[in-house]
This record gives C-alpha cells, structure tokens and sequence, in this order.
C-alpha cells in the first residue's frame, strides 16, 4: 500500500473473491493494519468481496466486475489490490473497454 500511497493514491481497494477457496486471511489483516498505519479509513480503503456469495470479512460486496468498476466513481478509488490473477486481468480488460485509462485512472497491483 506505502507503494501506492507514494504516488498520491488515498482512494485504494482490496479486491478478493467470493469464489477462492484459499484462506489469505494474513493479507486481509495486513491491508487493515497498513490502512490504519497509513491514516487512511474503510471508506478511503476498503476489502471489497468479488461476487455475491459471501462477504468473506469484507467492508463491502459487489456482484460483479461491472459493479465493481462503479467503485471508483462512486468512492474514488484510484487503484485496487486484487488477490486473485485471473481477477485482476479480467478486471484490467472489463477497465479498458469501459474506456478507463489503466494506470492513469485506474492502478492496481496483483
């Protein structure tokens, strides 16, 4: 996250998946924990769950990658965390055809 916040980036999301069966609780802990270490609240970073089958310790749920490229407008958040790889390149497609500039409006790290 210090890596993201260098730049000028407050609005930072972390996106996991309703559909991973891997436990990455650690890293969930560790956003948290960089978050507050950071200043910054769960509105300004929160762990947002990838589809509807369960919030998974999350902040808040989105359906869907439509959905959850409305975050950033509606919260403006500049740059995600995705867990999960083959999220993160869907997300970065669905961004691109959406007409988002990535990295310039949208950043993310995998």
């Amino acid at each position: 996250m210090r890596d993201l916040v260098g730049p000028g980036h407050r609005g930072i999301a972390l996106v996991q998946s309703a559909h991973v069966h891997e436990s990455v609780p650690g890293r969930r802990a560790g956003f948290r924990a960089s978050r507050g270490r950071l200043g910054l609240g769960e509105d300004e970073a929160p762990v947002i769950t990838l589809g509807a089958d369960g919030p998974l310790d999350a902040d808040a749920v989105v359906p869907d990658v439509p959905a959850l490229l409305q975050w950033p407008v509606r919260r403006g958040s500049t740059a995600l965390v995705v867990e999960v790889s083959t999220d993160a390149a869907e997300i970065r497609t669905a961004a691109v055809a959406a007409g988002l500039d990535v990295p310039g409006d949208l950043a993310w790290s995998a």
